[in-house]
């Protein structure tokens, strides 16, 4: 039996199939992968939404009267917003606790709850009032 030798180097075309199999799986992974930090990002970046309408209506609160917190105290902060083409609606429970000294210091719970990606989430700021401020 007599070999002829080829002058021709080069892949074989299961060699270039292996590889684009390779490729294709590894970048399947990178792109599942950046698709859940593209979603945790938006959840990270909607919470720093709601604790900053949580604080900013526990400061709307103190420059309120005593007597006049209610659950509605801080609708006007309210608006719709969209992150990243994902709307969010806010929504405030504000619940006046308990009273320390009747008619001087009571405590206030402002409560921000919101949807995103079907799951329910909820921030909790607890605010001291007094009757003087």
């Amino acid at each position: 039996m007599v070999r002829v030798k080829s002058s021709e180097n080069g892949f074989t075309l299961i060699e270039v199939l292996i590889a684009i199999s390779i490729l294709s799986i590894s970048l399947i992974i990178m792109l599942v992968s950046l698709s859940k930090v593209y979603k945790y990002e938006t959840e990270s970046l909607v919470r720093l939404k709601a604790q900053q309408l949580a604080f900013a209506c526990s400061e709307y609160i103190q420059g309120l009267g005593y007597n006049s917190i209610n659950n509605n105290s801080c609708n006007s902060l309210l608006n719709n917003f969209t992150f990243r083409k994902t709307n969010v609606n806010f929504s405030f429970n504000i619940v006046n606790r308990q009273e320390i000294y009747p008619g001087k210091l009571k405590i206030v719970d402002v409560n921000v709850y919101w949807t995103i990606y079907g799951k329910k989430r909820k921030i909790q700021i607890t605010v001291l009032k007094g009757n003087n401020v």
